[in-house]
């Protein structure tokens, strides 16, 4: 059987009804295991300071209007999708085999559910599947619609068809702060650039992540990745595209 360390998280569980309970988030290895009426507390330490590398095609924003305000934004249609749309009951969590796309058709979504250009997929890093997880407010104290993967260890894929300019989110981890690694890539998986960001309790917390890409190939994929046990979830998500064709010809008029 495989040890799993949660150190790293921070959190404790504490039930709603008023007492604590000595159970650790270590007691856990997915969110749907968590037992209804639970909620995350975070311990008082400090989140680790995140560093940003780039290329020069890519803009980081860790605000939503200052990435909507971008020039190559304002200049390309914005699709926003909070998974409202989502089968599961208020106040509940389910795990569904991902992706999570307009044509899923499982107990978490109905086809049409979620806007089309997108998938949530989940890469499965060893635990055996790659299920994902919905969560409804106010489930495990979140306050928005967050997806992801139901596995603590398993990784978070938000991919694009066609290819996008810029995309944004919340990244929520209950019981947060967490720094991710983001790294975005390019339609063939080659990498446009890196960087990290750190998740917050509930989107209202302030999590926004945004990049904004100036390549030409556009932006087809934004994996987000943790240290085992650390459980990243989407909120808000937001892309605008595809980007801008380049003219292969020009017309010389005589």
């Amino acid at each position: 059987m495989r040890t799993k360390h949660h150190a790293s998280l921070g959190l404790c569980l504490v039930f709603c009804a008023g007492v604590a309970v000595a159970s650790d988030i270590g007691d856990f290895t997915e969110y749907a295991a968590i037992p209804q009426g639970a909620t995350f507390q975070s311990a008082p330490t400090a989140a680790p300071e995140a560093t940003v590398k780039s290329i020069e095609a890519l803009t980081f924003y860790a605000n939503r209007v200052a990435w909507l305000a971008n020039p190559l934004m304002t200049a390309v249609t914005t699709t926003f999708e909070d998974f409202s749309g989502t089968s599961v009951a208020p106040g509940s969590v389910a795990s569904c085999p991902s992706p999570f796309n307009s044509a899923t058709n499982n107990a978490c979504f109905n086809p049409g559910a979620i806007a089309a250009g997108f998938s949530v997929e989940v890469i499965d890093t060893g635990v055996g599947n790659n299920d994902g997880v919905v969560l409804t407010p106010a489930f495990a104290g979140v306050d928005c619609v967050a997806v992801g993967p139901n596995s603590f260890d398993n990784n978070g894929v938000l991919s694009f068809t066609p290819t996008v300019r810029g995309v944004g989110f919340d990244l929520v981890v209950p019981g947060a702060p967490i720094t991710f690694t983001i790294d975005i890539l390019d339609p063939t998986g080659a990498p446009l650039g890196t960087t990290t960001a750190t998740s917050a309790a509930t989107a209202a917390a302030g999590a926004f992540w945004g990049v904004v890409s100036d390549d030409l190939s556009g932006i087809g994929s934004i994996l987000v990745t943790g240290l085992p046990g650390e459980g990243e979830l989407f909120c808000n998500v937001e892309f605008a595209g595809p980007p801008v064709p380049v003219e292969l010809q020009s017309m010389t008029i005589e």
